[in-house]
């Protein structure tokens, strides 16, 4: 299984934060990080049975894309690179600008390239704010049939949702500034058998030392997080 925010506990024992994209880059070119030299590096990353893209400027955006077996699902949109746009599932965890920003540009992305509206799990608080936000952008498009279409699926703590494909979404709680959640992604093997694949939690502050994830976090058998400080350059 694997959590998003950072890559593999396994490879960064004793490291309390790292961002994905950091990591890749630095694991390949042993140089300090810049934005602009990673513009070309928008694609999926191996790892394991999975591959993941991550994205993550502290306080300005943060999205993450896994894909496993051609499925691809996303975990919040505050940018909505190429990755992001092939996902039909996108899973918000709170409505701060660097987490959901994005989402009317992922609608039009997916509008552009002729795929159909995504299905986008937030706070259920958010969803009526997000619907505006659509009608605003169309309005602004002066347009009557709208490219800022999508399914919007109100969340709570406890929440489970049936996907496509034999996947299932379950909701946690998560400790942030205003109202937030995490998912937990399980498949169902050809045997029936429903395995935790995929755990996003979203929060910089979360930590895996404080136990409040420790239910969740034993379900892993992979790692990841994305987990940044004032102290990451």
């Amino acid at each position: 299984m694997t959590i998003l925010h950072t890559v593999f506990c396994d490879y960064l024992h004793g490291l309390h934060s790292v961002c994905i994209i950091q990591f890749f880059l630095l694991s390949r070119e042993q140089k300090p990080f810049s934005v602009f030299s990673v513009w070309d590096r928008m694609s999926f990353q191996k790892v394991g049975p999975f591959e993941i893209f991550g994205w993550s400027v502290a306080g300005n955006e943060t999205c993450v894309a896994v894909r496993k077996n051609g499925k691809v699902f996303g975990f919040d949109i505050g940018f909505s690179p190429r990755p992001l746009v092939l996902a039909d599932y996108i899973f918000i965890s709170h409505g701060h600008a660097d987490h959901i920003g994005a989402i009317t540009q992922h609608m039009k992305k997916r509008a552009l390239n002729g795929l159909r509206g995504a299905t986008y799990f937030m706070p259920k608080h958010l969803v009526p704010h997000v619907k505006a936000v659509c009608d605003s952008f169309t309005a602004m498009a002066e347009k009557h049939d709208s490219d800022f279409v999508g399914t919007f699926i109100p969340v709570e703590p406890g929440n489970r949702f049936e996907l496509s494909d034999g996947w299932r979404v379950v909701s946690f709680s998560t400790y942030h500034s205003i109202i937030s959640v995490g998912y937990l992604l399980y498949y169902r093997d050809p045997n029936g058998t429903e395995v935790p694949e995929i755990a996003y939690l979203g929060m910089l502050e979360c930590n895996q030392r404080t136990g409040f994830y420790k239910f969740h976090i034993q379900k892993c058998r992979r790692w990841i997080y994305i987990f940044t400080d004032n102290n990451t350059k």
